[in-house]
C-alpha cells in the first residue's frame, strides 16, 4: 500500500508514516520469510522488515523522488528478548 501511495502522490509533496510492529511481538514472519536467516524466527522477522523497507525505498526511486525525499527510520527502545 505504501508503494501505491508513493506512486499516486509523486512528484508532489506528501507525508507517509509507516509504523511497523517490528521488533515487537508477535514475531510472525510471513511464510515466504521463514527460515530465511540463521537467527530463528526473530531473524526471519528482521529479514522481512528489511525487505519491506526496501520496497518503500524502491518505490521512491521508481517515482523519481528519492533524491528529494527525507526518510527517517527509527525505533523505540526495542523489544523484550524472547528465547525460542
Amino acid at each position: 500500500k505504501a508503494a501505491s501511495f508513493i506512486k499516486a502522490n509523486a512528484p508532489g509533496p506528501f507525508y507517509l508514516n509507516i509504523a511497523f510492529v517490528s521488533p515487537h511481538v508477535p514475531i510472525a514472519p510471513a511464510p515466504e520469510f521463514k527460515q530465511s536467516s540463521e537467527a530463528g524466527a526473530y531473524g526471519d522477522y528482521v529479514v522481512m522488515l528489511d525487505h519491506c523497507v526496501g520496497r518503500v525505498l524502491d518505490a521512491l526511486n521508481q517515482a523519481g523522488v528519492a533524491d528529494n525525499t527525507l526518510v527517517i527510520f527509527t525505533s523505540d527502545n526495542g523489544a523484550i528478548l524472547h528465547k525460542e
